[in-house]
């Protein structure tokens, strides 16, 4: 017999005198299950160092398959007592984790005993020998490992996570130290020899397995320390005993009622004061219900309220009214605390009252004194309190206590109770009332609830005729002053939303006037459609445009097509003239402006970037702009962002922006004119109409569409277009463009006297074809002589009125600041 099997035999005694000392121990004391489990795991690990030996002494496979089989059930036993073992001793109460290790480890022995080979080998193909650095030989059985040994790896893993979870829970309870120690005994001698004798399953180490040694370590240490908790709670349980004694002598001494009362609510410990005071001799008072000791319309309450005790939801403090054996009615103030057994399991109630009859007789006198006056003074609708000259309050009635129901108003400052203050409050009246006697009144708003209040200070004098007190009355006008205000605001509100109607109702009446000059896009030339091909590709996008082109080329129309055909074409499109507005108002039109932002400003107004969020904003002649403006329109064109004028709120916008402009951008940047982070900000995509006069093929297609429109408004019927007309319209350079055209047929449908429309014969003086040996700058100056002439006589007929629905803008289909620049170009004085 060599050392190992020795060393296993001896190992075996041990373990089974370990599991016989502590299963004794449990059955002298049955609450603690942590030592059976604990005489289990011993029993099983004797078992398993004897079945053990027998392995490594088989001579043939069945032999060693035998043992082996035995040895493994024992260790599998061993295992779901490791698992109870952990979860009684630690306090774990998750025991579904325990419940969930055993069925592991119980599915992994029926699988070790159904299948030939057990749970380890699938197949067992030789048996072979080992011979140990000291000479000893033992054997072993090899083969294909069983894929069903995952089941047990499962259960050891879950058992690991069993063990950890509950020594944390056990360190946060406050036993670190102790989660500590077990925690690295526990992992040292389970963690490492489980992994050996893996690593020996598969092959990678050789036998033998020191699992019976490593095991005897854990419970030799955890042993020693059972036994030393054994014997450190007998020492406890003496000093528990003598500090029992030392209460209950002070129990029985002190002048107070003590009671005790177990699970059921029978009284199980009175002291002699109880008695003295229920005038119940002790063996009448013991094992009887505390209801027989209440009033019998208490008794439901307070049945309730012990039966939530012993939930664990305590009431600390109550007073309960007590009958005495003489049936007089006393009141006891009672404090209370859970009792608990060993197990920490609620066990009955402590309770330690003290009696008030005679207190609570003296404070009824009072109280009834006080109520007849707090019925009278209750009875109004006026809150009162009565200030010292400290401005104590000294008495307060019901309506003031309802005003401020927070607080404890007797013995408080009046002005901490009314507005939280360390000092008296603004305005207050109280203080003048004490220094000259005169009644004084106010109407405040309290700045702590944010209440109306109107208050009248009465001075209360002594025979000398000094201020002695001050009767304070108060009174919730809440309700008046929101009223007030509430109108005065409706009023305010109406106010402002009639001005904004009105603003808006212009402004929408000028944009259907402005879409309905443009209705649609007139021509078929290859210059037009390729600028609606760029109309198209840009209009799917949110990209800036820069829309270039002369006067009177369409360049809102095609910025409306642009809007139209976008995603956004169903949010608004707001157009800003640049050079119509006032520089002093730019800034007002396009951002907006808070009330009181300038002189005028009665009232918010929202700018053009606002009304346009979420969809288009036309800047048209955008050249006209002070580089100023141009700063903030560059940082809402980059960030979305900007503020009121006067205002300091950050508002932020989604605004697609589509600029137009009849200037050369280039050239005023180089000018100085035009800031070029914002050209380039601007000119992302841009598009340029080309002037009617390279596109002299839509002169026809123009010419027929807007004869119609202008006869159907002037009133006249035109049926045929003279052919000398037309050639003439075509062979003009149309410095006006499609603007310069309409007004043009506009005065010759005026003139017509038929129904065959011709050409004003001033037009026909000018637009003569000329020899081919005619100056060229000859021909351009006869086209702005004509233009002056014929904004002169407009002017004349207007009496040089330029803008307004009667103005000569009007007439000439021109924004005023175009006619102006216009009338500057062409120097035209009035004489």
């Amino acid at each position: 017999m060599g050392p190992l099997i020795k060393a296993n035999l001896i190992i075996a005694g041990i373990c089974m005198s370990l599991a016989f000392l502590h299963l004794a121990i449990y059955v002298r004391r049955p609450e603690l299950k942590a030592y059976f489990f604990f005489a289990v795991m011993s029993f099983c690990m004797a078992a398993s160092a004897y079945f053990e030996t027998g392995m490594y002494r088989a001579v043939s496979p069945n032999a060693f398959l035998s043992a082996f089989k035995t040895q493994v059930t024992f260790q599998g036993i061993l295992w779901m007592s490791f698992a109870w073992f952990v979860t009684f001793y630690t306090g774990f109460a998750r025991r579904w984790l325990a419940v969930t290790v055993t069925g592991l480890y119980a599915a992994a022995l029926v699988i070790h005993w159904i299948s030939p080979s057990g749970v380890i080998y699938s197949r067992m193909d030789h048996l072979y020998q080992i011979t140990l650095p000291w000479g000893e030989h033992i054997a072993y059985a090899g083969g294909p490992k069983n894929l069903l040994r995952i089941i047990p790896d499962m259960a050891w893993l879950l058992l690991m996570y069993l063990t950890i979870e509950s020594l944390i829970r056990m360190g946060r309870k406050g036993q670190q130290r102790r989660a500590i120690y077990l925690g690295v005994v526990f992992f040292i001698f389970i963690g490492i020899e489980y992994l050996h004798g893996t690593l020996i399953d598969f092959g990678i180490m050789e036998p033998p397995s020191f699992f019976s040694v490593t095991f005897l370590g854990l419970i030799l240490v955890m042993s020693a320390t059972l036994v030393s908790e054994v014997v450190r709670a007998s020492q406890l349980s003496r000093e528990v005993e003598s500090n029992e004694r030392r209460w209950r002598s002070l129990l029985e001494n002190v002048k107070l009622l003590v009671a005790g009362l177990d699970h059921d609510g029978k009284i199980n410990y009175v002291n002699p004061y109880f008695c003295e005071i229920s005038r119940y001799p002790l063996d009448e008072i013991l094992g009887r219900h505390f209801t027989d000791l209440i009033p019998e319309k208490y008794r439901p309450t307070l049945l309730n309220i012990f039966k939530t005790a012993m939930t664990g939801d305590l009431t600390p403090r109550i007073r309960t009214a007590f009958l005495t054996k003489a049936g007089e009615e006393r009141q006891i103030n009672w404090s209370n605390a859970l009792m608990k057994d060993a197990n920490d399991h609620i066990s009955g109630i402590l309770g330690i009252g003290e009696d008030i009859t005679q207190l609570m007789q003296s404070e009824q006198q009072l109280i009834d004194e006080k109520e007849r006056m707090d019925i009278i003074l209750s009875s109004l609708d006026t809150g009162l309190v009565l200030l010292d000259p400290e401005m104590t309050i000294t008495w307060a009635n019901t309506k003031i206590r309802e005003m401020f129901p927070n607080e404890d108003l007797v013995g408080c400052k009046c002005y901490t109770v009314a507005e939280n203050r360390p000092t008296p409050c603004e305005g207050c009246q109280a203080v003048p009332t004490f220094s000259d006697g005169e009644i004084h009144e106010r109407e405040f708003l309290n700045s702590h609830n944010g209440r109306w209040y109107q208050v009248i200070d009465l001075p209360i004098k002594d025979d000398t005729g000094k201020v002695i007190r001050v009767l304070e009355a108060t009174t919730d006008i809440d309700k008046r002053k929101r009223t007030e205000k509430a109108r005065d605001e409706a009023i305010r509100d109406l106010e402002t939303l009639k001005n904004r109607l009105e603003e808006e109702n212009i402004y929408l009446k000028s944009e259907i006037q402005d879409a309905r000059l443009f209705s649609k896009i007139v021509g078929k030339s290859n210059a037009l459609v390729y600028v609606l091909s760029r109309v198209k590709d840009v209009a799917e996008t949110d990209a800036t445009v820069l829309v270039q082109g002369e006067t009177g080329t369409g360049k809102e129309l095609i910025t409306r097509a642009i809007h139209e055909q976008s995603k956004r074409s169903e949010k608004p499109f707001v157009k800003v003239n640049c050079a119509a507005l006032p520089s002093s108002l730019v800034e007002s039109e396009l951002f907006g402006h808070e009330r009181g932002a300038f002189t005028g400003a009665e009232q918010l107004r929202k700018g053009r970037f606002e009304l346009a969020d979420g969809g288009t904003l036309f800047l048209d002649e955008i050249s006209e702009l002070t580089l100023e403006t141009q700063t903030k329109l560059l940082r809402v064109l980059q960030d979305g962002e900007f503020e009121r004028v006067g205002g300091s709120q950050t508002l932020k916008v989604d605004v697609r922006v589509i600029s137009a402009t009849n200037h050369d951008l280039n050239q005023e940047v180089e000018k100085g004119r035009f800031r070029p982070d914002l050209f380039y900000r601007l000119n992302v995509y841009p598009i340029t109409v080309p002037p009617l006069r390279k596109r002299r093929e839509d002169i026809p297609l123009l010419v027929e569409h807007f004869i119609p429109q202008i006869a159907s408004r002037i009133g006249k019927h035109i049926d045929q277009i003279s052919p000398l007309m037309m050639e003439q319209s075509m062979g003009y350079d149309w410095p006006g463009n499609v603007r310069e055209l309409k007004n043009v047929l506009e005065r010759a449908i005026i003139t017509t006297p038929d129904s065959v429309l011709r050409l004003p014969s001033e037009f026909n003086q000018t637009t003569v074809k000329q020899p081919k040996n005619v100056d060229v700058m000859e021909n351009l100056s006869t086209l702005d002589d004509m233009e002056r002439r014929h904004i002169l006589t407009v002017l004349k007929t207007t009496n040089w009125r330029i803008s307004g629905p009667d103005g000569a803008a009007k007439i000439l289909d021109l924004n005023p600041s175009t006619l102006r620049s216009r009338i500057k170009k062409l120097d035209i004085k009035r004489l």
